[in-house]
Parts: C-alpha cells; sequence; structure tokens
C-alpha cells in the first residue's frame, strides 16, 4: 500500500491559464495549502521546508520556463513570500515541540 501524497496543483489549488505552474496565483495557493496542512499535522515541519523549496526552486526561469514571461517584480514578490514562509518554520517549530 503506497503512502498517501498532498497533490496541490489542479486538486486542492485550481490550475489557472495553462497546465502546470505559471500564474503566481498558484504558487500563492500552494504555499496556503502547504500551511494548511502543516497547522493540521498531515505533514511535518522538515516535508514543508522541502516543499516550500521546491516552489522557490520553481520561480527561477532556467528551472520553469512558464515563469519566464514574468516580470521580476512579480518574480520577486513571490520569492520573497516564500523566504518568509520558510521562515516562520522556525517560529512555528517552537511552538509545535511545546
Amino acid at each position: 500500500m503506497g503512502r498517501k501524497r498532498n497533490v496541490y496543483l489542479g486538486k486542492r489549488v485550481k490550475d489557472v491559464g495553462m497546465e502546470g505552474l505559471d500564474d503566481p496565483r498558484e504558487f500563492k495557493g500552494i504555499m496556503r495549502a502547504i500551511e494548511n496542512d502543516l497547522k493540521n499535522r498531515r505533514i511535518s515541519i522538515q516535508e514543508a521546508r522541502g516543499r516550500l523549496l521546491l516552489l522557490y526552486r520553481l520561480t527561477d526561469p532556467s528551472k520553469n520556463s512558464k515563469v519566464r514571461n514574468w516580470s521580476n517584480k512579480t518574480r520577486s514578490q513571490i520569492q520573497q513570500e516564500i523566504r518568509r514562509k520558510m521562515s516562520q518554520l522556525d517560529d512555528f517549530n517552537f511552538f509545535w515541540n511545546l
């Protein structure tokens, strides 16, 4: 029996535009879904950090060609938001262990 996987895009986050991660709303929706999974203890802090890191990497045009047409401002805003969520994981880790 396989492990239950959390699939975000297309299942819990609506896929907008072309197929795949190509819209900033999809990135924000996935960040919210990861945060909800963490708060509901469906995933661990390490797993949430890994998923956010993968999401961060996908904002790089060399890793995801669908974000090449984004403005630098939009890309940097999404990257800052992901970094902020990752830094909040450290605070969440403190309260998780109480």
